[in-house]
Order: structure tokens, then sequence, then C-alpha cells
């Protein structure tokens, strides 16, 4: 068998590797980009492993740097076993290892992989069979780094002498904030007549009436037929940019923050990404969030939130949106009991 070396899509881009790359070989082993290390499982892990794998190395993102968002961090609390479903019921001997590394570290990770494969050993010792960590430099890189802080720590004791309170962190015992952090993707803009030449519906149509006769089909059938005709020559005429998203922030009925946010992407037409922070006073507030797709030629999706909260000195709210029941939510950290079991 050979070591299954699974990368993100992030990480894939750091290692010249396509993100709809599928598999092929890296160091004498396997290579495969996942859209994120957070969907290694445990029946994925088994599949791998009965299947006749040596083990598994993961190249993951740095925390906080996961485009999920948790996905890393699922991935590091399984290998501790402190997210359920485990890999406790992987067997022990079998090795997963995930390695966090930036996009600087291409040949600092590649190097490892290497070693993993064909010397057997990380970091020059015995390979572990649970492994999550941030991938430390080269032994040059980490005593230039070293030198580096040292020399930064000297001069930031100097300025500080001399400069009062510069870059003093003081915490404000007046102030609470509210924060809104999500991923949203809006509609397509809606495509001007204009844009489309007389006649090019009508040619979708007859092509299409080419390949499949219309009498033939189903009503619901031919519903689904003109509408990808309609896409056919919308994709072809029409921008593929997406709708901004405005947000509005009230706090007890007044207007506190008003932002739009753009879709990522040259041409607009990827993920919204929002991110707001908006300072306010501790006590019992009632906050309003609004979204709205906009759209100059159609009113666009909105979606509204209103809840009473108690702030209190020095507090985050953070507010995030599920696309799933489209709808915005208070983001909790809930205890999990001590008989809870998880399936994957």
């Amino acid at each position: 068998g050979k070591w299954l070396t699974l990368v993100c899509q992030s990480r894939a881009h750091t290692l010249d590797i396509a993100a709809d790359f599928e598999s092929g070989e890296l160091s004498g082993g396997i290579v495969q980009v996942v859209p994120c290390c957070g969907k290694l499982g445990v029946s994925m892990a088994e599949e791998i492993r009965t299947a006749g794998a040596k083990g598994i190395i993961v190249g993951a993102c740095p925390g906080g740097d996961c485009w999920y968002r948790e996905g890393n961090k699922w991935l590091e609390d399984r290998i501790a076993q402190n997210r359920k479903p485990g890999f406790r019921k992987i067997p022990a001997e079998f090795p997963i290892l995930g390695i966090r590394f930036t996009g600087a570290q291409q040949k600092d990770f590649l190097r490892e992989v290497n070693s993993i494969v064909t010397q057997q050993t990380y970091r020059n010792k015995p390979i572990p069979t649970r492994l999550f960590e941030f991938l430390k430099p080269s032994q040059w890189a980490y005593s230039f780094s070293m030198s580096t802080l040292a020399l930064a720590a000297l001069l930031w004791v100097f300025y500080m002498g001399s400069s009062s309170r510069f870059g003093a962190v003081t915490s404000d015992t007046n102030a609470a904030l509210i924060r809104l952090d999500f991923f949203y993707q809006t509609d397509k803009k809606t495509c001007s007549p204009d844009t489309i030449p007389p006649g090019a519906k009508q040619a979708a149509l007859e092509r299409m009436a080419g390949l499949v006769k219309l009498d033939n089909l189903t009503p619901e059938a031919r519903e689904r037929m003109l509408r990808q005709a309609e896409d056919s020559v919308a994709s072809k005429y029409c921008s593929r940019a997406r709708r901004n998203l405005d947000i509005q922030v009230r706090v007890d009925g007044n207007l506190v923050a008003e932002r739009s946010y753009a879709p990522a992407g040259f041409q607009n037409d990827g993920i919204t990404y929002v991110l707001m922070k908006q300072k306010t006073t501790p006590g019992l507030h009632t906050v309003y969030i609004g979204a709205h797709e906009r759209d100059t030629a159609s009113l666009g999706r909105k979606f509204e939130f209103t809840e009473k909260m108690e702030f209190i000195p020095g507090e985050v709210k953070l507010i995030d949106f599920e696309p799933n029941q489209a709808k915005f939510f208070l983001r909790t950290v809930k205890v999990a009991p001590e008989n809870a079991t998880g399936k994957e």
C-alpha cells in the first residue's frame, strides 16, 4: 500500500495543484484534493485504510484561515478525540497525520511528506500515529525568525519607552460588540432584455428541439427544457455578476450601521463574505439585522432578524446565517452532555 495525502483546495493552490485535480502521485505516494480537510471523517478514513493505504497525511490550512471557517478545527478535534465521532474506531497503528502549513511553506511541506513516505520518519523522529500541528519552519528559517522576533521585541521596548501609550491594549468596560460573520451566495443580477439579440432564445429552443422532440416530453420535462434554453441564452449574453448584499443594523430602533457587500471574484460572481463589527452599550437591547439582495430590476430576497439581547461589558454577540433555513441566528456554544453519542 501507499501513503495517501489529502490537501484542501486552498493548500492545493500552494502546491501548484489545480483545485479540480482528482488524483496523482506525490513523493511516491498518492495525492488527492478535497474541498476542505474537515471532510475527513471516520467512515472516509476507514475506507482509505481498508483499501490498503499505509496511512493518511492531511495538508490543512493554518488556524483561522479555513475557507469553510472551522473545517481544520473539526479535524483537529477528531484527531484529539474531542469531537464525536473521533477516530477511536480506526486502529491505533494506522497513522492519521494532520499538518497545517502556509502559502510560503510549499517546500517545507513537500520535504516532510517525502520524509514520511520514503524514510518513514517525521522531523527525524519515528512517525506518530496521530498528529495535528502547524508545520515548523526549517532550522535556518527558525533561527532567522527567532532573531527577527528578538530584534522586534527590543525595538518595541525602546519605542514604548519613548512614545508613552502607543500600542497599549485597553479594555473598554463600557462597551459590548455585535459581530456579523457569515458567507452568503446572492442571486445573479437580473439580465436586461436589451442585452439579448432578437431571436436568440428561439434559436436555442430550435437547437434543443433538434435533439429531443418537445411533443414527446411530459409537461414537467418540457418546462425544464425551456428553462435550460433560457439559461443557455443568459449565460452567453448576460453578465455572470451576482447581486450586492446590503446589511443594516439597528439597535433599539436606531440605525447604527449600514453597508453594502459585493460578491468575490473578478466578475463579482463568487460568494459574498460579510464581516461587520458594531459597538453598543451594555444592557438590554433590541437588535435588528436586515439583509437585502440589491438589484435594479427586481425586489430581491430579503432576510430579517430581531431579538432582545442582554449585553454584559466586553461581551461579543456573534450573529451567523444559516443558508439551508435562510435565517440569521445567534451563535452560541452548547456543552454536550457526558453521555452524548455522535454519528458521522
